[in-house]
């Protein structure tokens, strides 16, 4: 009776528990999959407050300054510059004597025109292109054409030239030529001195 009796109840338990297995089995299948791969978070934009190293201001070129130094010594720094006499120029100015003397620059070209009587009691007159205005000079005194050939000082306006004759030099004619030196002195001290030949004639 009681094998009887379990036999029953194994009959009856048989199919709940067959029911549950079905039931299980598609809910583990239906289960999603996780995903295992970590999704890296967004970086944080950067703020519009954020402050940003400073940049160094860019140098200015230093100003140029203007080229002073040149073969004038003092004055106020501006250049002593004698320039060629032209014929033109030397129409307008009074130069009486019977001889002259002329200073010309290593370059070849007549930065002064002296001229004087033979008569030991004559003035001698001059005249040089101070870059681009003719300058009438004279020695102030009498000594006639041979203090102008022997080298002379000449004074003007604002302007005194010192005429140093040196060496002789060979010319082949009757007048004479020497190396020499003519030195430019203005009022306010400042002085250049240039090279070249003296040649002294008719």
């Amino acid at each position: 009776m009681r094998a009887r009796n379990a036999l029953l109840m194994m009959c009856l338990v048989a199919p709940v528990l067959a029911a549950c297995s079905d039931r299980s089995g598609p809910a583990d299948e239906a289960a999603p999959a996780t995903d295992s791969t970590t999704v890296a978070e967004p970086a944080d934009p950067p703020s519009p407050h954020a402050e940003t190293e400073p940049k160094a201001p860019e140098m200015a070129d230093a100003p140029h300054s203007p080229n002073t130094e040149g073969p004038t010594r003092g004055g106020d720094g501006s250049q002593i510059t004698l320039q060629p006499l032209t014929p033109g120029q030397l129409q307008g100015v009074d130069l009486p004597g019977e001889l002259a003397c002329s200073f010309s620059a290593d370059t070849g070209a007549t930065l002064l025109l002296a001229r004087a009587d033979v008569t030991p009691d004559g003035m001698v007159r001059g005249a040089v292109n101070n870059n681009g205005y003719v300058e009438a000079l004279a020695n102030g005194r009498a000594g006639g054409f041979n203090d102008l050939a022997d080298g002379i000082t000449l004074s003007g306006k604002g302007m005194t030239v010192v005429l140093a004759r040196g060496s002789a030099q060979p010319t082949g004619n009757e007048s004479t030529q020497h190396v020499a030196t003519l030195t430019v002195q203005r009022a306010d001290g400042a002085e250049r001195t240039y090279d070249g030949l003296l040649t002294c004639g008719p």
